[in-house]
């Protein structure tokens, strides 16, 4: 689902996530140093995620 204003865009659809970037950031914060991307991924596929 993708809700469009002039100002933004909300969407669930999750190919529009920038996993790279997702995990980057996750993998370098203190609470999940080198978490491996399987787990970040498994994590994402298992969530209900927000993009905008």
């Amino acid at each position: 689902m993708t809700v469009n204003t002039s100002d933004y865009s909300i969407s669930t659809d999750k190919s529009k996530l920038n996993f790279s970037v997702i995990y980057n950031f996750i993998a370098n914060s203190y609470w999940a140093k080198g978490i491996p991307k399987s787990v970040m991924q498994s994590a994402i596929d298992n969530s209900m995620c927000f993009n905008t």
